[in-house]
């Protein structure tokens, strides 16, 4: 069972009164966001989007960030490294088209280091599961301060729109949950090819097996749910 989502941060400012159409203008600006955000093939959003929706939907890709920590916490040490080199083959392949979000990439970059570059020949598994316990607990500290940021930009942006501050913290919940949802349903991590093709979900076990002519990525689904899927990189 997937772990409930954390109680978004409460709100530094001083709680008060402020306009009574507040909470109206506060669920427009809630029901503009995007609860799907692909971390993968990340796109800014429009120049002439509200402020505070694009700081929702940017909420909305540190909690399916954390949401993924989650789910990488739970997975064993061989499919973890399985699952992470289908995802790093597929951001250096030109032909997947990745456009990998600038937390997640960043990440990307600390597990080459850590788990390929850094360890010393003969690292045992004990040893990479420790590397592994602190990769997560970094990737746990970056989504935190990314939903503390936009929490408080929130705050900054919306303060003169909020009957009270309670309402902006029980939409970001609810939102939260949203996306918490989202992720489950439709998963938090999906490769695709240029033409839209799905290649991965965090609903299967990923297997990588190498060629002569490059990597083949086979999905195979952990509980019969989902049909197989299958791409060549």
């Amino acid at each position: 069972m997937a772990a409930d989502p954390p109680t978004p941060p409460k709100s530094p400012h001083r709680r008060g009164r402020g306009p009574a159409s507040g909470t109206h203008d506060l669920n427009v600006v809630f029901s503009q966001a995007k609860v799907f955000q692909d971390l993968l093939h990340f796109e800014h959003d429009p120049d002439d989007l509200d402020p505070a929706v694009v700081v929702i939907q940017e909420y909305a890709r540190a909690v399916r960030l954390l949401y993924i920590k989650t789910r990488w916490s739970k997975l064993g040490l061989s499919d973890w490294h399985s699952e992470m080199q289908i995802l790093l083959h597929a951001r250096a392949s030109v032909f997947m088209g990745l456009d990998v979000w600038d937390p997640l990439d960043d990440f990307f970059d600390t597990y080459i280091f850590e788990m390929e570059v850094q360890p010393l020949p003969g690292t045992d598994a004990r040893a990479r599961k420790l590397i592994k316990r602190g990769l997560l607990r970094q990737l746990h500290e970056i989504a935190t301060r990314e939903l503390e940021s936009c929490h408080k930009d929130l705050c900054d942006l919306l303060g003169d729109k909020l009957s009270n501050w309670r309402s902006l913290d029980s939409k970001l919940l609810a939102f939260k949950k949203k996306v918490w949802m989202d992720c489950e349903e439709r998963g938090s991590l999906t490769l695709g090819t240029s033409n839209g093709a799905a290649v991965g979900q965090e609903s299967y076990a990923f297997i990588a097996l190498r060629k002569a002519e490059g990597i083949a990525c086979h999905v195979q689904p952990q509980d019969g749910h989902f049909p197989v899927q299958q791409a060549c990189m």
